[in-house]
């Protein structure tokens, strides 16, 4: 089990010819247990890793190693996080008490004006997928002493979903539910930005097609889902304006990725969509890869991806899957992950950090 946390420095690209490729480098701490299929969001100058599937069945943990537990590290500077902490409060059981709900929450996690919200997923045992929003306070310590109560929305047509992606738009508050299962309908709801609660959902659009286990990443008031599986891994990415008034059809961008991916994480750095490891058809193509699109800041299309450095797992192991990622704005944190196939089944401990996005003197390697 790795117990590393590697850091990377990106150098701004807009208008710079010849930018620099990401540039990793490693620190040492790391979470108390290995995670995967989690949450993980930046808020108040915290990093969190919220639930999804560890590598142990001990109880609480369910029968098939999802986990209850919710973490916190502080951010002492950009890209540099403190020791970890297991927060006091743990996601509420599912179906069974062995089973914690909210397991599959991979992508599932947003934050938005002080708080988490964590929608829908299952377990990874027998359980089906929910319509459950949970909105989580975090303390001014960084500690969740109580996960407050689930809501099951019942104005709108709220769809219950796994394996699907949320978003919100931090510019207006509006958490964006998409892809998953199985549906191909994009529902958004507006959050109060007082109180916190989340309004009815309606339609926002229909994708090109239904997708599962693809990350969403918003720029220039556009949405993107990129990749994903739909029978098979795919090249694509959907994205649809969101300043659209009427429910919308998701275009299909003209740049196709190097390789099919799903189960990876993507965000925005300086102006630009990358995407981090994923897999290529499951355990035994898990990717170390990273790819960066060139957008059209006109249209929005994707026109190109190119490569950009392979996330240092080591040469041993082929990648890094079933994470996630979250973002404060000067850096990027990937905690967790699978990085080996099923025959040796090594559940990552690590954090990849990109640091200070917002400063081109940052950039550079430190």
């Amino acid at each position: 089990m790795l117990k590393q946390i590697f850091m990377a420095a990106a150098l701004a690209t807009a208008a710079i010819p010849g930018y620099a490729q990401l540039t990793w480098t490693t620190s040492t701490q790391a979470m108390p247990v290995p995670l995967q299929m989690h949450g993980a969001a930046v808020l108040n100058g915290y990093l969190y890793a919220i639930a999804g599937n560890s590598n142990t069945t001990t109880p609480p943990y369910g029968a098939a190693g999802d986990s209850p537990y919710m973490y916190y590290a502080p951010i002492t500077s950009p890209g540099v996080t403190g020791a970890w902490t297991t927060c006091t409060a743990v996601l509420p059981n599912g179906v069974t008490p062995t089973e914690p709900d909210f397991a599959y929450i991979n992508r599932h996690v947003s934050s938005y004006n002080g708080r988490i919200y964590v929608t829908g997923g299952n377990t990874n045992g027998p359980d089906t997928e929910r319509d459950s929003i949970l909105i989580l306070t975090p303390e001014a310590n960084g500690d969740i002493l109580t996960t407050g109560a689930v809501i099951e929305p019942t104005l709108g047509a709220s769809i219950a979903r796994f394996e699907h992606t949320s978003i919100i738009d931090p510019a207006t508050g509006k958490l964006y539910v998409l892809g998953g299962g199985p549906s191909d309908i994009a529902q958004v709801a507006q959050i109060d930005p007082v109180t916190g609660a989340v309004g009815p959902f309606s339609t926002f659009g229909t994708l090109a097609y239904t997708i599962y286990e693809a990350p969403a990443v918003i720029l220039n008031n556009r949405l993107y889902l990129i990749g994903g599986l739909s029978g098979s891994a795919k090249t694509t990415t959907q994205y649809a304006d969101l300043s659209s008034t009427a429910p919308v059809a998701f275009s299909t961008a003209t740049g196709l990725l190097p390789e099919a991916r799903f189960d990876g994480s993507a965000q925005v750095i300086g102006g630009n969509i990358y995407l981090f490891g994923g897999a290529l058809a499951g355990n035994a193509s898990i990717r170390k890869s990273t790819f960066k699109a060139t957008v059209d800041s006109v249209t929005g299309d994707l026109t190109a991806w190119t490569a950009d450095t392979d996330i240092p797992v080591g040469d041993a192991k082929p990648g890094d899957r079933r994470e996630t990622s979250a973002t404060d704005g000067t850096a990027i944190y990937i905690p967790g992950g699978r990085i080996d196939a099923t025959t040796e089944p090594v559940l990552s401990d690590v954090v990849y950090i990109a640091r200070d996005l917002s400063r081109v003197e940052d950039f550079l390697l430190y």
